[in-house]
């Protein structure tokens, strides 16, 4: 990945399977946002990880990580038609920006 540039795929599901995403998420590690959006119901969400783990969950207005947003969300997810948005943050490393201070 270029410095200063931001990685992006955007896919329909339909084309893979949840469980493939959630392993090829988990296990790369992977760091940055994963924007969900389900043509069937225009419901929106989105899912932060760092290195493959959840950070928070956003179900259309409420941020949170509840068993209910993350249940609504998966439903999206297996909903026909769903695109999803894969968007590679790279995490900041806090050593070099607190030298740039």
């Amino acid at each position: 990945m270029q410095p200063g540039r931001i990685n992006t795929h955007t896919f329909k599901l339909c084309d893979y399977n949840v469980d493939w995403l959630v392993v090829m998420l988990e296990g790369a590690m992977f760091t940055g946002c994963v924007k969900i959006r389900s043509l069937n119901d225009n419901a929106r969400s989105a899912i932060i990880l760092k290195r493959g783990r959840i950070i928070t969950a956003v179900y259309e207005s409420h941020v949170d990580c509840s068993e209910t947003s993350l249940v609504r969300i998966w439903q999206n997810l297996e909903a026909p038609g769903t695109v999803v948005e894969i968007i590679d943050l790279p995490e900041l490393n806090t050593d070099e920006l607190l030298a740039k201070l």
